[in-house]
Formats: C-alpha cells, structure tokens, sequence
C-alpha cells in the first residue's frame, strides 16, 4: 500500500513469478518512478519482464508506456496459456515453446504483412 494519501497502487498477481516489486533492483526503479514528473511523457520499459516498471508509469501519469522483451512469452501457468497466445495471435504465430511443472513458455512468430 502507498505510503502516501493519494499514492497509486499497482497490484499483480505473479503467482510463483518475479517482477512483482518486492526484489530490490525493481523497488529501486518503482521507487524512481514515483519521483519523477512523468505527466504525459513516454516511457520504454526494456526488457519488461511482468512490465510492472511501465504500468507503474502508466498509474503515475505518463502519456503512454511501451513494454518490450524478448518474443518468447515465459512465466505462464499452463491455465493462462490459451488467453496469452488468443491475444497475440492476430500478429504472432505463437506455438508452445515449452513446458515444465505447470508452467509454459509461448513462442512467437511476427506475422508477414
């Protein structure tokens, strides 16, 4: 919760996933973000993981957010796969890149235009 009256609260559900604010390199950059005057600028968030960083920005008031990693879609539970690769798919060729103990890694293909 924001220590502050009016502070913006950010919540995810990571299940067993990283990126959720609590390791301290992120906290730093969250941290960093909430110090900045960020009303309408543009934000990249590179190499995004969860893209807490630019949804974070997003909550603090920048204009818009990019988040950007890798094509392979990693850190799923195997219940979210259909959803993740559904939303993707007008662009991407996604295939099942991976599994292992529940979770799946989701590969991708740019689509020609």
């Amino acid at each position: 919760m924001p220590t502050e009256p009016g502070g913006a609260v950010l919540e995810l559900d990571p299940g067993l996933a990283s990126g959720t604010g609590a390791h301290a390199t992120t906290a730093m950059c969250l941290e960093w973000l909430d110090g900045c005057p960020l009303c309408a600028l543009r934000v990249l968030d590179y190499g995004c993981g969860s893209a807490i960083l630019a949804l974070a920005a997003l909550k603090l008031g920048a204009r818009l957010a990019c988040a950007c990693d890798i094509l392979l879609l990693a850190g799923l539970l195997d219940a979210q796969a259909e959803e993740v690769a559904h939303a993707h798919r007008p662009c991407f060729d996604i295939e099942i890149a991976a599994r292992r103990d529940g979770w799946i890694a989701l590969a991708g293909h740019r689509r020609a235009e």
